[in-house]
């Protein structure tokens, strides 16, 4: 196992139970970007990712769906070609990634490991199968909108609340059963009409 890799290992925790609404959120950002869903986006509020070593740009905040707190990365959805995904296939039998087999991710700019993304995992990690897990501590994050460079080891990127989506969401709901309650009743009048 190389230097770069052993650091995954090393440092390593129990990792509790995924969270629920992180499973869900991470569906359905997936969903989302599957079912081509355009959205607004100020931009200048965007960060871009970059390798702490040489600044190589890695992704941008557009494709971060979450972080996972015990494995101090970054869930990203999408990544640039710039991040490379070494071949070879490994496996951990202890610490945090126990049971589970991933893909280092390698910075092409310095070669240096980046990430993982995991393929075969316990359950509790099933939520991150084949996403980019960046690791927090090799990540710079530009931000634009101040053009400041900021440790992504200082910023929280987990998921924000969906209630006001939430509460839209069942707003429209209700609307559409009252319009599917009206049609049932013209249709249950025209049907007694031509009984008749």
């Amino acid at each position: 196992m190389s230097n770069s890799t052993r650091s995954f290992h090393e440092s390593s925790y129990d990792i509790g139970l995924c969270d629920s609404t992180q499973t869900s959120s991470i569906a359905d950002q997936l969903r989302a970007v599957k079912d081509g869903e355009i959205c607004m986006v100020d931009y200048r509020n965007c960060s871009v990712l970059q390798c702490v070593t040489c600044n190589t740009v890695l992704g941008d905040s557009l494709g971060i769906c979450g972080e996972v707190q015990s494995l101090q990365s970054i869930i990203c959805l999408k990544v640039t070609e710039d991040v490379r995904v070494n071949k070879k296939l490994e496996m951990s039998l202890n610490g945090q990634l126990a049971f589970s087999t991933y893909q280092v991710l390698h910075c092409a700019g310095c070669h240096g490991a980046v990430g993982l993304a995991l393929h075969s995992t316990p359950e509790h990690l099933s939520a991150l199968r084949n996403l980019f897990l960046l690791r927090k501590e090799l990540i710079n994050c530009y931000m634009l909108r101040s053009g400041t460079c900021v440790k992504a080891s200082k910023i929280n990127f987990k998921h924000r609340l969906m209630d006001k989506n939430i509460i839209e969401l069942k707003q429209d709901l209700e609307a559409q059963l009252k319009q599917v309650k009206i049609l049932e009743e013209m249709m249950e009048k025209l049907c007694a009409d031509s009984v008749s």
